[in-house]
């Protein structure tokens, strides 16, 4: 099960790596230019992976442990009944 479009937009602009040390250091900020790439590349990845995967599994995980029961922070010994004739899953198209 996955979430549906999830768009993303890292500004590679906004990514700033830093390399200090020696010449191999400097000669490795030259290459900087394509580490960026790759670090946008691989959060984003990350991104479309949490939204579209794991946020809906964890999400139905939470549903299906409560039972159609929501504790009430405020008072003790209280809760809140969402029970409905249908479980609710969360799948490509709907919630």
């Amino acid at each position: 099960m996955t979430g549906v479009d999830v768009k993303t937009n890292v500004d590679r602009f906004d990514i700033n790596i830093q390399i200090w040390g020696n010449i191999w250091a400097d000669f490795a900020s030259i290459l900087e230019v394509f580490f960026v790439g790759t670090v946008a590349d691989l959060i984003e990845q990350a991104i479309i992976y949490g939204c579209g995967t794991t946020i809906p599994a964890v999400f139905n995980a939470l549903v299906a442990s409560s039972n159609g029961y929501i504790p009430m922070p405020v008072y003790a010994d209280w809760s809140l009944n969402w029970e409905t004739q249908n479980r609710v899953e969360v799948t490509d198209t709907y919630m």
